[in-house]
This record gives structure tokens, C-alpha cells and sequence, in this order.
């Protein structure tokens, strides 16, 4: 086989463009990711728990009062807390939306790109593997080219550093067919290049998944439609409330997915998932929202739109027929 990459299937090709358009589509014509795309959500959804985290910290640090109560902002964190419960449930819902990756209805999610990936699971070949990573399925011959490359570096080469070619990487060939081994559940001695993917694997992308049906069906019944008794009759029963604790699990399921999909399955790429800020996250953080001499200019505006909001109560069915017309014909 020589140290030349096999031939790609041109089925696999297609497909696998795909795969990575969901998880990392680029915004066109720039390197900026697309705000829907897998990774963008991920990015998000885990940017937004470490702000949620570090709120919590500071809670715990907060002044005690008599009992269990703290001394903050009863107003300031019920807005946070029902804000980051609701966008947190929805973003992972979003994740693991029921659609499909292509078409005109097409969605960008973990779901249904596992879903995808396990419907072309046969594509999914030790030889298109390989391929998608532009090595040799033929280690003994990469083995012997990597060799040849240092002694003839070590001989020619006045600096002792240099870059190794990706295709004389022997050990990520070894390391290849080592994590296909266990994909497919063969025994090195038993290697084919036709190799494909366990079953199980994709049953347990599947189980993994399912962790996430009460988060899912929460969002259904009680955040994007407000579902009757008898639509909530049908779902489970954890799913009428859930707790930070199961986001935190969702957290771990979603990343870990991510990771496995593009680190393992498509790309060889590793992810932080976790951006990074180019500033100080924490720079004014110690300043109150307001002064205490300004704390009253808060409540007059808290007062100026309840008046407003009283007032949408009144006049209704002139609002409705137009003020113009009479209320009724005699």
C-alpha cells in the first residue's frame, strides 16, 4: 500500500462534509463560525453556565441575614435565575431537536447529526477513515519512510529541529488503527480496511441521547408551548420541573458528544469548548448597580410602568373595534 493515503469514497466524501458543515460551518467568506452551527451553540450554552457558576460563587459569599436568607438582590436574581433556567433548557432542546441536517428544513444539532452518521454508518469504512485523515492505512511502510526521513534529516540537516510530514507520522497511524480496533471491535490481527463501526456504538450515542428527554420535554410542554393537562398527561413525569443539577449533567452529556464526534469520528480535532474572553470577565464586578441615594429612581420606574401596564387593562373593546367606532348599534 505504501505510505499514500487509500482513495476516498466519494459517497463518504460527500457525507462527511456535511457532518462537519453541522458541527463548524463558517459564516461565508470569513473564518468567523456560523451563530447555528453545533460548536457556535455549544460555545454559548457553556460560556453562559460559567457566568451562571461564578454568580452562584458569588451568592455564597454573600452577606447573611436571619435564617437562610443572604443580603442581594431578590429582583436582580429571580430575573437571572428564571433568564439562565429557561435560555439553558431550550439551547440544549435546541440540540437535540427531532429534524434532519439537510433539506430545506434543515437544523444544525447533535441529535440529528448522530442520527445521520449512524443512517451511513456503512460509509464509515477503516479505508474512508484513514482517508478523511490523509494517512496510510499501511504502518510498517510509514513506519520505515518516517526513518528514512530522520536519517537522512540527521545527516543533511545542520539545525536539529524540523517538522515531521503529517503522511511519516507513524504513531498517529498506530494510534488510528488503534482507536478504529475499538470502534469496530476488531482485533489488530484481524484488520481489513473494510472495517465499519460496532452497532453498539451508535447504541450508546442513542442512550446518551435519551438522558435528555425530560430537559427536552419541559421545553415543549412548559417554555415553547404552554401545553394543557391533558398534552402534559403524555410526558414523563420529571419532566413537569427540572433542577440545575440536570443541566449541569446535560452540560457534560453535550460536550462530551462534541468531543467524541469531531475528536474521534470526523476530524482528529480536540475542542476546549469552554471560549476564551480577551478581557477581564470580572472587571466591574464590584460595583454596585446603583448608588444608594439612586435606589429610589429605580422604584419610581418599577411604579411609571406598572401605571403603564394598568392602563392596558382598560378600554379593551374600543382598542379592538377602533376608537372611531361605536361601542354598540341601538
Amino acid at each position: 500500500m505504501g505510505i499514500e493515503p487509500p482513495v476516498m469514497d466519494p459517497e463518504f466524501a460527500r457525507k462527511h462534509r456535511e457532518w462537519v458543515r453541522c458541527l463548524s460551518q463558517k459564516e461565508s467568506g470569513t473564518d468567523s463560525l456560523d451563530r447555528n452551527c453545533i460548536l457556535a451553540q455549544v460555545y454559548d450554552l457553556m460560556w453562559s453556565a460559567a457566568a451562571f457558576r461564578t454568580v452562584q460563587e458569588a451568592r455564597a459569599l454573600a452577606e447573611p441575614l436571619a435564617g437562610s436568607a443572604k443580603k442581594q438582590s431578590w429582583l436582580l436574581h429571580h430575573l437571572l435565575n428564571r433568564s439562565f433556567y429557561s435560555a439553558q433548557a431550550v439551547a440544549i432542546r435546541r440540540l437535540m431537536d427531532t429534524g434532519t441536517i439537510d433539506g430545506k428544513k434543515g437544523v444544525f444539532a447533535l441529535a440529528p447529526l448522530i442520527r445521520d452518521i449512524r443512517a451511513h454508518a456503512a460509509l464509515i469504512t477503516r479505508s474512508n477513515y484513514f482517508a478523511a485523515a490523509e494517512l496510510s492505512l499501511d504502518f510498517e511502510a510509514v513506519k520505515r519512510a518516517e526513518w528514512e526521513f530522520h536519517e537522512n534529516k540527521a545527516s543533511t540537516c545542520r539545525s536539529t529541529t524540523y517538522f515531521l510530514p503529517n503522511a511519516l507520522d507513524s504513531g498517529e497511524v498506530k494510534r488510528l488503527h488503534e482507536t478504529f480496533d475499538r470502534l469496530s471491535g476488531k482485533a489488530a490481527a484481524n484488520r481489513t480496511a473494510q472495517d465499519t463501526i460496532a452497532p453498539r456504538v451508535f447504541e450508546n450515542l442513542v442512550e446518551r441521547i435519551a438522558r435528555t428527554r425530560a430537559i427536552c420535554q419541559h421545553v415543549d410542554k412548559f417554555i415553547a408551548h404552554a401545553a394543557t393537562p391533558e398534552s402534559r398527561e403524555q410526558i414523563d413525569e420529571r419532566a413537569s420541573r427540572i433542577y440545575l443539577a440536570e443541566l449541569w449533567e446535560a452540560h457534560e452529556l453535550v460536550c462530551r458528544l462534541v468531543q467524541f464526534l469531531d475528536q474521534v469520528l470526523l476530524r482528529g480535532m480536540s475542542h476546549g469548548l469552554l471560549p476564551e474572553f480577551h478581557g477581564d470577565q470580572f472587571e466591574y464586578i464590584d460595583v454596585p448597580l446603583v448608588r444608594p441615594e439612586e435606589v429610589d429612581i429605580l422604584r419610581e420606574k418599577w411604579q411609571s410602568f406598572a401605571a403603564e401596564v394598568g392602563s392596558w387593562g382598560e378600554g379593551s373593546l374600543a382598542w379592538v373595534i377602533g376608537q372611531g367606532q361605536p361601542e354598540s348599534e341601538e
